[in-house]
C-alpha cells in the first residue's frame, strides 16, 4: 500500500524545501476556515497526495510549533527566575572596611538577601510536581474569593466569569490567559529551590489546563443572568441582586419595584395590561394574533427561567421597509434586558450558524436577535437550536465539545421573510402592515420618541408585566384555550395562560396564515404535487420522470448541482415525503421498474369524517354507541341527536373507525388550532413527521 504521509523536513537556513513552504503557509490560514478549506485541495493537488495526508502534515506541524513555544516560554521563565534568585552561597570577595558578618553591608554593595515566604503577598501555591495537590490548592483560594465575591461558576460544562460589555451582563468563558490573569492576582506562586529558596513564577499552564479539564468544578452552577426581577422556576419572583442558588440565576438590576400584590385585583389586571400595550399605539398590526404575540414576546423575559424547555422564534415581518421592524423588537426587549439584546446577521449556511450560534449561547447571550433577514431562512442549524433545551457543539479548532442550556429569547425581522418549512413550524409571527407605499413618511403618531418613552417608563413596564405574572401564579397558573405548539408546550402554557389572565386575544391563531405565506418550501412542494398530479394522474413513475415537473417549480430546494445531482436530491426529497398528504395527494412508493429502479405515485386522499361536536385532540365516544331511543330527541353521547338526522347516519358517526385523539400520555402534539394530524407510534417517535405540517386541514393520521 502506498503510503501518502508527508514528512517534513528539520529547518535548514541554507534550502527550503517546497513542501515545507506549503504546509506552513497551509497552517497560517488556519485562523480562516473558508481560506484553508480551499488552499488544502490545492495544496494536495500540487503535492499529489491525499487531502488526508495535508491534514496530518498541518497537524504535526502545529504541534511542533507548540512545542517550539513552550520550550521558548519555559526558557524565558527560566531566565527571569535566574534573575531574581541570589548568586549561591560560597567564597565572596568581601571589600575592606565591611564586615562579612554585618547584612546592612552586604546590602551596600548589591548583596540581597534570599527571598522568603514572608515577601510574597496573599496565599501561596507552592508548584510542584503533584498535579491534583496543585490544582486543588488553586480551587480553594478560588473559591475562598468567590465567596465574597461571587462571580465565576460553572455554565453547562463550562468555566465562566461574570462578566460585561456594551450590551450588559455575559457570562465568559475561562480559558488558560483568562485563568492565568485571576490566579496570578489572588496568590503567589512560588517554586522551591534545592537550597530551600523559594522563587517567584507564574502560573505554569499545566496547572491551568488541568483545572480546566475538570469535569465537575466545585463551583456553584449558573443558568441565566437577570437584569429585572423574573419569574423562577420554583414560582416565585427573583428581586434580590446576587446569585440566587435555587433558581441558579444571578440577577443584577438597578430597578425599584417596591412590593407586588400576590392576588392582584381585576381592576389592577386590566391596568397593567393596558399599559404594557401603550407603547404599541403606534404600530400597524395586521390582526389581533399579531398583537397578542408581540405582548407574549414583551412577557416572555420576565417568565424565560421558568420554562424550562425551548421557546419559539418571533419573527417580526412587514411588507415594506420602514414600517417600523427593529424599532417594534427594541421596544418589546428593554423592559426586560435594557441594552443586552445584540444583534446578529442571518449567516450563508448551516457552518456559519454553527458558529455564529454556539458564541453567542456560549456566552449565556439572553436575547439572540437575527435582524433584518434578507434571503430566505433555512438553516438545519437553526432549526435544531430552536428547538434545544440543551447546546452542544466543537468548540472552534479543537475536538473538546461545548455543552451549555439554550435559555435565550429568539427574535427574526424581515420584509416578507420566507422559511422552510421546519423553520415556519418553529416561529411565531408578528406582522406589521402600514398600508402606505412609504411607511416611513408617516406622521402623526402618540409617541414619536417611543423607545426613549419605554427607556423612561420602564420601571413602571416591568411592574405591570409581574403583576400581570402574579395574577397568572394566583389563579393557579391556568392553561389557554388553545392548542399547543408543538415542541413549546411549556411556552404554550405560561405565555399562553398570561395572555388569558389579561385577557388579550388572538394567542396563536394566526398559524394557519404563517405556513401558507411563510413556507416557501410547503408553497413549492404543494405546486410540485399539483403539476404531478396533472401530469401523471395515479401512474407509478420514476424520479427521472418528475425531475421534469420538479424543474418548472420554482423554489423546489434541490441543489446547484448537475443534472444527475439534483435527480439524486429529488429522490432524496421524496423518500422523506413518502406517505406524507399534501394538497389532498399522499406520496407512495409505486413499487420498483427496471433495474430496481424505485416507482413513485399519487393516492388522492379524503379526510374521514368526524363527529362536529368532538374536535381533534378531544375525548372521542366510546366505540360502542348507545341504544337508538324509539321517539323524542335521540341522545348522541352527551348531545341530542338533531331532528332529521336518521339512525343509520347516527350510527355512522358511532362507529368504532373514529381515529383516535392526538397525542401520546395525555400530551397534544397537534399544535395548529387542534388540527394538525401526525402519524404517531407508541413511543411518540414519529414526532418529527409533526415538524413538517404545512396547513391542518392537508393532514390527517395515517396508519
Amino acid at each position: 500500500m502506498q503510503n501518502n504521509d508527508i514528512t517534513l523536513t528539520e529547518p535548514d537556513t541554507t534550502a527550503h524545501d517546497p513542501i515545507d513552504e506549503s504546509i506552513s503557509a497551509l497552517a497560517d490560514l488556519l485562523s480562516d476556515p473558508i481560506k484553508y478549506e480551499l488552499q488544502k485541495k490545492e495544496v494536495a493537488k500540487k503535492l499529489r497526495v491525499g487531502v488526508s495526508a495535508i491534514q496530518k502534515a498541518v497537524k504535526n506541524l502545529i504541534d511542533d510549533r507548540k512545542k517550539a513555544e513552550t520550550k521558548a516560554r519555559l526558557d524565558r521563565e527560566e531566565a527571569y527566575e535566574a534573575s531574581i534568585t541570589p548568586p549561591p552561597s560560597g567564597d565572596r570577595s568581601i571589600p575592606e572596611g565591611i564586615s562579612e558578618v554585618d547584612p546592612k553591608s552586604i546590602l551596600e554593595v548589591g548583596k540581597p538577601k534570599p527571598p522568603g515566604p514572608k515577601t510574597f503577598d496573599g496565599p501561596i501555591i507552592e508548584v510542584s510536581p503533584f498535579l491534583g495537590k496543585v490544582s486543588r490548592q488553586a480551587w480553594e483560594i478560588l473559591q475562598a474569593h468567590n465567596e465574597k465575591t461571587p462571580e465565576f461558576f460553572q455554565f453547562g460544562n463550562e468555566v465562566i466569569r461574570i462578566g460585561s460589555d456594551k450590551y450588559g451582563v455575559i457570562l465568559k468563558p475561562q480559558n488558560v490567559d483568562r485563568l492565568r490573569h485571576v490566579l496570578g492576582r489572588l496568590a503567589s506562586w512560588v517554586k522551591t529551590d534545592a537550597d530551600g529558596n523559594q522563587k517567584a513564577v507564574l502560573p505554569p499552564e499545566v496547572f491551568l489546563r488541568d483545572m480546566l479539564a475538570d469535569p465537575a468544578p466545585p463551583l456553584p452552577e449558573i443558568e441565566q443572568v437577570a437584569s429585572v426581577p423574573v419569574l423562577t422556576e420554583g414560582g416565585t419572583i427573583l428581586t434580590k441582586n446576587g446569585y440566587d442558588p435555587e433558581s441558579r440565576i444571578f440577577m443584577q438590576s438597578s430597578i425599584q419595584l417596591g412590593p407586588l400584590p400576590e392576588h392582584p385585583t381585576e381592576k389592577e389586571i386590566k391596568s397593567a395590561a393596558s399599559f404594557i400595550q401603550e407603547p404599541l399605539t403606534d404600530f400597524p398590526f395586521e390582526g389581533v394574533a399579531d398583537r397578542a404575540h408581540a405582548v407574549g414576546l414583551f412577557l416572555l423575559g420576565f417568565v424565560r427561567h421558568t420554562i424550562d424547555g425551548p421557546t419559539p422564534n418571533h419573527d417580526i415581518d412587514a411588507p415594506v421597509p420602514g414600517t417600523g421592524k427593529s424599532l417594534l423588537a427594541d421596544v418589546l426587549l428593554t423592559p426586560a434586558y435594557g441594552s443586552n439584546k445584540g444583534i446578529v446577521t442571518a449567516a450563508n449556511d448551516d457552518d456559519e450558524w454553527r458558529k455564529r450560534l454556539t458564541a453567542q449561547l456560549v456566552e449565556g447571550r439572553p436575547v439572540i436577535n437575527i435582524d433584518n433577514v434578507r434571503r430566505p431562512l433555512d438553516s438545519g442549524t437553526l432549526a435544531a437550536a430552536l428547538t434545544a433545551s440543551v447546546w452542544e457543539d466543537r468548540r472552534l479548532g479543537s475536538t473538546e465539545m461545548i455543552r451549555v442550556p439554550v435559555r435565550c429569547v429568539w427574535v427574526t425581522t424581515g420584509n416578507n421573510v420566507v422559511m422552510s418549512t421546519e423553520l415556519a413550524r418553529r416561529t411565531v409571527r408578528i406582522r406589521l402592515d402600514p398600508q402606505a407605499e412609504s411607511p416611513e413618511d408617516r406622521t402623526g403618531f402618540k409617541y414619536p420618541e417611543v423607545l426613549r418613552w419605554v427607556q423612561e417608563h420602564r420601571a413602571d413596564l416591568v411592574r405591570s408585566a409581574l403583576i400581570l405574572v402574579s395574577a397568572w401564579i394566583a389563579k393557579d397558573r391556568p392553561k389557554p384555550s388553545v392548542s399547543p405548539l408543538g415542541s413549546y408546550e411549556r411556552w404554550t402554557h405560561v405565555i399562553g395562560g398570561i395572555l388569558e389572565v389579561a385577557e388579550i386575544p388572538g394567542f396563536l391563531e394566526n398559524r394557519k396564515t404563517l405556513l401558507l405565506e411563510s413556507d416557501f418550501e410547503g408553497q413549492a412542494l404543494r405546486a410540485f404535487v399539483s403539476t404531478w398530479w396533472e401530469k401523471f394522474k395515479g401512474e407509478a413513475v420514476k424520479v427521472s420522470d418528475l425531475y421534469g415537473v420538479a424543474n418548472e417549480i420554482e423554489g423546489l430546494p434541490l441543489g446547484t448541482g448537475n443534472d444527475q445531482a439534483r435527480k439524486t436530491a429529488l429522490g432524496k426529497r421524496l423518500g422523506n415525503q413518502r406517505n406524507r398528504i399534501i394538497g389532498g395527494y399522499r406520496i407512495e412508493k409505486g413499487g420498483t421498474g427496471h433495474k430496481s429502479v424505485i416507482l413513485w405515485k399519487l393516492v388522492p386522499f379524503e379526510k374521514k369524517r368526524e363527529p362536529e361536536n368532538f374536535p381533534r385532540g378531544s375525548e372521542m365516544p366510546p366505540p360502542s354507541p348507545p341504544p337508538y331511543p324509539e321517539q323524542g330527541g335521540a341522545r348522541c353521547c352527551s348531545g341530542v341527536v338533531p331532528e332529521g338526522l336518521g339512525k343509520d347516519s347516527f350510527d355512522s358517526l358511532q362507529t368504532p373507525s373514529q381515529p383516535p385523539p392526538l397525542g401520546n400520555s395525555g400530551s397534544e402534539l397537534g399544535g395548529l388550532g387542534g388540527g394538525g394530524g401526525v402519524k404517531i407510534d407508541h413511543q411518540g417517535k414519529n414526532r418529527e413527521s409533526a415538524e413538517k405540517i404545512f396547513s391542518p386541514e392537508e393532514f390527517v393520521e395515517v396508519e
